[in-house]
């Protein structure tokens, strides 16, 4: 499903003041307030600023900020526990960046945004667990989903940012640099793609799935000349049982997926694939 909101000006625009951005630089902190709570302040204190490309970039640096205490855990289960919290910070960005929206007076526009919105919101866990299929069974599955989560809500925040950033009006707004992984194409039938990183160094784990075909797993890698982890580009992909390989390509509008060769009927040679969107 095609989730690029289309709206029109802003009646009346969002006026923000105020500045600044709590730093967290270890785990003291936290034993101040809840996380939770924290989280909450710290972004609130971001969105304040009110510019929003520079808004996701400190959003950027603030989920950093919690990744690296997960990474420092010294057990799983520490680990595990902390996880949850550079994705709480992307979902208090959405849920931040969606009360703007709906604050912005523009009734027409909300009609058209609340719907999508709310249909990716019922999914998002789904979405999150499928876009984790390498790690099923594993102890850390559910570290694993957390992270996916955490990318599906920072991709919705970079495109409602977008949205609201057209709202009001911004022609200054551009998106920060961000990875290729996420979930493309039809969150709610069988046509999707995911893409992933790739448990080999410099690698992709791609699933793609088409409801009248089936689905393959395989691996991508960066064509020659691109770098690993670049928002836009082109993968070369081979399936895992070695049937069907070809040419990816992606960028924040979606992903096409060429057949080169193949042995598989369902993925026949010379057919293309389109998965629109990038959640």
């Amino acid at each position: 499903m095609k989730r690029k909101y289309l709206v029109a000006a802003c009646v009346a625009a969002m006026i923000l003041s105020g500045c600044g951005n709590t730093e967290t630089s270890d785990d003291s902190v936290l034993e101040k307030e809840p996380v939770t709570t924290q989280i909450q302040s710290e972004v609130a204190g971001i969105a304040a600023a009110g510019n929003l490309s520079d808004e996701l970039e400190m959003v950027t640096e603030l989920y950093d900020q919690y990744d690296d205490m997960r990474m420092s855990a010294e057990t799983q289960t520490e680990m595990n526990e902390k996880a949850q919290w550079g994705t709480m910070v992307w979902v208090t960005e959405v849920e931040s960046l969606m009360e703007r929206i709906e604050n912005c007076g523009n009734s027409s526009a909300i009609e058209q945004i609340r719907p999508a919105f709310e249909e990716w919101s019922a999914n998002v866990d789904a979405m999150a667990e499928k876009m984790s299929y390498s790690y099923e069974g594993g102890s850390i599955q559910g570290m694993i989903i957390l992270q996916n989560k955490g990318i599906l809500y920072r991709n919705e925040a970079f495109a409602l940012a977008s949205t609201l950033a057209d709202l009001n009006g911004d022609v200054t707004f551009s998106f920060p640099t961000r990875d290729p992984y996420g979930y493309y194409g039809d969150f709610v039938g069988g046509d999707y793609l995911i893409l992933t990183e790739g448990m080999e160094s410099g690698s992709y784990t791609v699933l793609i799935s088409k409801k009248d075909a089936g689905e393959i797993t395989g691996y991508g890698f960066q064509a020659d000349g691109e770098a690993f982890g670049s928002s836009d580009g082109e993968l070369t992909f081979a399936s895992d049982d070695d049937s069907v390989s070809g040419a990816l390509s992606y960028s924040a509008m979606g992903a096409n997926f060429s057949v080169t060769e193949s042995t598989n009927d369902a993925f026949p040679a010379g057919s293309s694939y389109e998965f629109s969107f990038h959640n």
